[in-house]
C-alpha cells in the first residue's frame, strides 16, 4: 500500500500495491483521475477531506473501483486470486453521488453528467490490459460518439438511452435513472427540439468549473461521450402503478423495482433467468448482447442474478406463490436481514434510489413461497 496525489482527490489516496501493479502507471493515473471526493461507497458519509482508500473489485474482464474510508475498507485488489472476485460488497454503489449541469448552445439543450464521482469501471483489451471504460462502455454499448466541438452536426439517437420530463425534472434512464431538475428554460428548449445533447464525462465534478473548463470538457474525445436522447412519451393517464418489492430467503435479501412478472409457476430457474434477460433488455432498452452471470451471484435452488455489462446494473428473478418477478436490484445483501432492520433498510434505499419521489414507503405482505418471502409496494405513475 502506498500514497499517492491527484489534482481530483488530493494527497493521501491509499493504493494497494498490487492495484498499481495489476494496472501499471498510465491507467492507475487515468483511473485516479476519473475519480473524485464524495461519499464513501461503505458508510455513505463524505470524503471531503482526510485520506482515501481505493477498492476494486474485479469479475474476470471487468470490474469496478470505488472510494472509501481507510477505516471502512481498506485498499485492495478483490480478484479471488485471479479467478473472480470472492466476495462481493452487498452495498456496493448504494451511496454513488452524479452531477450534471445543463445549458443551451444555439437553440439545443444539453445536458453534461458525471454518472458516478466515487466509482470507475475498467476493462481488460484484447491485450490482456487493463483500461478506465467509464466512457468507453458509453460510447461503445450506446453507439456514442466522441467529445468534440459545440454545437455539432446532428447526431444519430443513442442506443439504450430514454429521456422523460415532467413539469419541473427530467428523468434520463440507462438503465439506472438520473433524475436532474435543469429549469424551465431548458425543459421547454427538450420539449421544443424532441430531445436533448446527452454528454457523459467523468471530467466534470461541478467544483469551479467556469464556461470555458466546461466547453473543455464538452470537446475532449477520450473522457466524454456525446449522444442525442429521443424525448420518450410519458405515461397515459391510468396506466398501472409501478411496483416495487423487497425478496428475502436464506441465501439474499434484496429491495429493488419490479420489471416483468410471469404467471407460470412450474418454469426452472434457468428458464426464468432467460426470459428476465429479455424483459429486462426491453425494459431498459439495452443493446444486445449486454448480459453476464454474475461469477458470485446468490443464486439458490430456483432464484437467479445477472448483470448488465454496460452499468454493472443487478437483476434477479426470484420465485413466488403466483410466478416470477424480475427485480431490478437497487441494493442487496449476501444474507437473510432480519425483520428489526428489513424495512427500514429497504425504505432507505427506495427513498434514495427510486425515480418516483417516496417520501414514505409502505410495506405489504406479497405472495410469498416456500422459496423466499416478497413484499411489495407499489407507487402511482403520477408520484413520479
Amino acid at each position: 500500500m502506498f500514497n499517492t496525489e491527484y489534482p481530483a482527490l488530493g494527497d493521501d489516496v491509499l493504493v494497494a500495491k498490487e492495484m498499481a501493479e495489476r494496472l501499471g502507471g498510465k491507467t492507475l493515473s487515468d483511473l485516479l483521475h476519473a475519480l473524485w471526493r464524495g461519499d464513501c461507497q461503505t458508510c455513505g458519509s463524505s470524503l471531503i477531506s482526510g485520506p482515501i482508500s481505493v477498492y476494486a473489485e474485479i469479475m474476470l474482464v471487468m470490474g469496478h473501483v470505488s472510494l472509501h474510508h481507510p477505516t471502512c475498507q481498506v485498499p485492495l485488489w478483490n480478484d479471488g486470486d485471479g479467478g473472480g472476485v470472492i466476495f462481493c460488497r452487498p452495498s456496493l454503489g448504494d451511496h454513488v453521488t452524479y452531477l450534471h449541469t445543463s445549458m443551451i448552445v444555439d437553440g439545443i439543450p444539453i445536458v453534461l453528467l458525471n454518472v458516478s464521482l466515487e466509482m470507475a469501471s475498467l476493462s481488460l483489451d484484447h491485450d490482456d490490459k487493463w483500461y478506465v471504460s467509464n466512457v468507453p462502455l458509453f460510447r461503445d454499448y450506446h453507439k456514442m460518439f466522441p467529445g468534440g466541438p459545440i454545437p455539432m452536426p446532428p447526431l444519430q439517437p443513442a442506443v439504450g438511452i430514454s429521456l422523460e420530463v415532467s413539469e419541473d425534472a427530467i428523468d434520463i434512464r440507462s438503465p439506472q435513472t438520473w433524475r436532474i431538475r435543469p429549469g424551465a428554460q431548458v425543459i421547454d428548449a427538450v420539449r421544443r427540439n424532441g430531445g436533448l445533447l446527452l454528454a457523459i464525462s467523468s471530467m466534470y465534478h461541478g467544483q469551479h468549473m467556469t464556461p470555458h473548463v466546461v466547453n473543455k470538457v464538452l470537446q475532449h474525445p477520450e473522457r466524454t461521450a456525446l449522444g442525442w436522447i429521443s424525448l420518450r412519451a410519458t405515461p397515459a393517464p391510468g396506466a398501472p402503478a409501478a411496483e416495487y418489492a423487497i425478496y428475502r430467503n436464506r441465501h439474499f435479501t434484496v429491495a429493488g423495482l419490479v420489471l416483468a412478472r410471469n404467471r407460470r409457476v412450474d418454469m426452472a430457474g434457468e428458464e426464468a433467468k432467460e426470459w428476465g434477460k429479455g424483459r429486462a433488455r426491453e425494459f431498459d432498452e439495452l443493446p444486445a448482447p449486454s448480459f453476464i452471470d454474475h461469477p458470485v451471484a446468490y443464486d439458490d435452488e430456483l432464484s437467479r442474478w445477472f448483470m448488465d455489462a454496460i452499468s454493472l446494473g443487478m437483476y434477479v428473478v426470484v420465485p413466488a406463490a403466483d410466478g416470477w418477478r424480475l427485480i431490478k436490484s437497487y441494493s442487496r445483501f449476501g444474507e437473510r436481514l432480519p425483520d428489526t432492520e428489513l424495512s427500514e433498510w429497504a425504505g432507505r434505499v427506495m427513498q434514495r434510489k427510486s425515480h418516483h419521489r417516496m417520501a414514505a414507503v409502505e410495506w405489504v405482505a406479497g405472495p410469498s413461497s416456500n422459496a423466499g418471502e416478497i413484499m411489495l409496494s407499489h407507487v402511482l405513475p403520477s408520484d413520479s
